[in-house]
């Protein structure tokens, strides 16, 4: 199964496993280690959150 993808469209991805995410995805690829420090992160960069 997947972690985290991208949408059909493209303009957005979905996070499947949110505590393989924060443990595997995060720390490797973002330097950070907290899930809210990461969408700090994408808030600073522009990134908006999609329900």
């Amino acid at each position: 199964t997947s972690i985290v993808s991208w949408v059909d469209n493209g303009t957005a991805f979905k996070v499947h496993d949110l505590d393989r995410f924060v443990n595997d995805i995060v720390p490797t690829y973002f330097k950070q280690t907290k899930y809210k420090s990461f969408q700090r992160q994408l808030y600073f960069y522009g990134f908006q959150r999609v329900n």
